[in-house]
């Protein structure tokens, strides 16, 4: 359990795979940072491409170690 402000970790989410729609804003991003910073890698949906390439950036600049791909539709 863990108190307010502190983040949660679950070290066996690491090197998982996770496919997120809505990845480029709202809830969907909220899961693709708290998944990436648990060292999972993600496939991210969404029909918003430049959101969508923006934040598959900033998940790679921010956790070098997974692998983000994405797709629109």
């Amino acid at each position: 359990m863990t108190t307010m402000g502190q983040r949660v970790t679950y070290p066996s989410l690491s090197g998982k795979s996770v496919l997120i729609t809505g990845g480029a804003s709202g809830l969907g991003l909220a899961f693709a940072e708290a998944f990436a910073a648990n060292g999972a890698h993600l496939t991210l949906l969404d029909i918003n491409s430049e959101g969508l390439a923006r934040v598959s950036e900033n998940l790679k600049t921010a956790n070098p170690s997974i692998e983000v791909g994405t797709a629109c539709g």
